[in-house]
Formats: structure tokens, sequence, C-alpha cells
């Protein structure tokens, strides 16, 4: 009887271990993925991936000895591809599109876009925007802005360490 339940027990325990197996699984395959795409991005500009960084569909990279970003984007089956000589890049700012509403008890905000925007030293060129955040395609604001923060930081570092 006691075998009978552990077996009927581990049983369970498989049907609800299972699934997340079956996520996580996925989504490390997802993310080879999308980080093979920008490698092959690098590779065609004949740069490495030196560091990249993973947000949702979205990724990033850079190639520390040539100075080149790299941007890989995946929405279902449409891809995005960027890549950005940084030796061309005066500045690079975090872009925050935001809606106020408010109800009964208090003033609110909502982030409807965030980008990543590269403004060139050649003023004609217009600038670079990485589109990172949507709301009209992702509902809800994951670590989006916090990636972009961080990336801006990054790069703003590495260009006045080049002057």
């Amino acid at each position: 009887m006691d075998l009978r339940k552990a077996f009927v027990g581990l049983i369970i325990i498989g049907i609800c271990v299972i699934p997340f197996v079956m996520i996580s699984y996925f989504r490390v395959k997802k993310e080879k993925k999308m980080v093979k795409s920008l490698s092959n991005i690098a590779k065609q500009q004949n740069c490495t991936i030196h560091i990249s960084e993973i947000c949702g569909e979205h990724v990033l990279g850079i190639d520390e000895t040539k100075n080149f970003v790299f941007f890989f984007q995946q929405r279902e089956e449409n891809e995005i591809t960027q890549f950005i000589n940084l030796s061309e890049v005066v500045y690079c700012e975090v872009v925050k599109k935001i809606r106020s509403g408010s109800n009964e008890a208090s003033n609110l905000s909502f982030i409807e876009r965030v980008e990543l925007v590269f403004t060139f030293t050649n003023k004609k060129r217009a600038p670079i925007k990485l589109e990172l955040f949507d709301e009209e395609i992702n509902i809800q604001i994951r670590q989006e802005l916090l990636f972009a923060e961080n990336w801006a930081n990054y790069i703003n570092d590495r260009l006045e360490n080049d002057k």
C-alpha cells in the first residue's frame, strides 16, 4: 500500500514539474537562438560580441574592440536587426513616452514606450531609435526600462572614456 502511495505521489510531482521544465527549456532555446542571431549580425560587420544581454524579445551586444553595438529583436516571425558604430555616436539616451491619467484617489502615469536613442556626431544623420517597449505590443512593462538605462550608462561611459 505504501509503495502505491509513493508511486502515485511521484506521478503527481512529475505532472506538476514537467510544465516548468518545458517552459525553461524553450526559454533557454529561444535565448540561445537570439544570441546566435546577434553574433551573426556582428560577423557580417567583422565583429565579435564581447558582452550581450537579453531582455524579453530583445538582445543587445557590444564589440568592445571595434566599438560597435548590435541589436536584435524577435517578435513572432518579425526580426529587427541594427548595428551602430559608437565612434560616430555623441550620446546615447533613454527616451520614455509617458501617458498621464487620474482616478478619484491620485494622479497616475503610465509608460507607453521606451527607446534607446543614439545621437550622432554628424548632425545631418538622424538618430537611431531602438524600441525596447511599446504599450501597444507588450501590455505590461517588465525590465525594459532598467535594461535601457543600464545600457545607456554603459555606452555613455565608453563614449566618455574614448574621448
